[in-house]
């Protein structure tokens, strides 16, 4: 069975929350495109949407490039609303979002190679990393946050992954 839905302009990324309704990063029109029950609902934000994900409350996590100045900022929706922006302590052109289950959202900095430990809607450490980073996802059971490196010319890249044991401490 095939299902063809339309969204807005320039879709970038998608993820699906916990109620399996699928959520797409329209990039060019600034707005995220919600599938719920065949049914597409658009969702304004105020900047482009790049990489999201879903927390263990539902809460949809966007991290995003302000049109106007193209600082990176960090958005929570909950319900087809912006309940909170973080909008300071990340580089321009972070790349990568995740949520562990512990309910902590990191986000990488390819050009700084830190990541970024949001707790309870917080920035609460910036981790520094050695190596360069490519970028940060997540597992599909929110168990561990998987942080890619830069390899070198005949080298596949590192990968470290953080578990809910590393997460916790740091």
């Amino acid at each position: 069975m095939t299902a063809n839905y339309t969204v807005e302009y320039g879709p970038q990324a998608i993820c699906c929350d916990r109620n399996n309704d699928i959520y797409v990063a329209n990039y060019e029109s600034a707005s995220l495109s919600k599938i719920s029950g065949g049914v597409v609902t658009n969702i304004a934000v105020t900047a482009f949407p790049t990489e999201f994900c879903v927390d263990k409350n539902n809460a949809l996590w966007v991290l995003h490039i302000d049109y106007e100045t193209y600082a990176t900022k960090v958005s929570k929706v909950v319900n087809g609303v912006t309940t909170k922006v973080i909008s300071t302590g990340f580089a321009d052109g972070s790349s990568g979002i995740c949520c562990d289950d512990n309910n902590v959202i990191w986000v990488g900095d390819p050009q700084g190679c830190t990541i970024t430990k949001i707790v309870n809607d917080s920035i609460s450490a910036t981790i520094t990393l050695t190596a360069d980073l490519i970028g940060i996802n997540g597992d599909a059971t929110g168990m561990q946050a998987a942080i890619l490196f830069e390899g070198g010319a005949a080298q596949p890249p590192p990968i470290v992954l953080i578990n809910q044991a590393m997460a916790g401490g740091m």
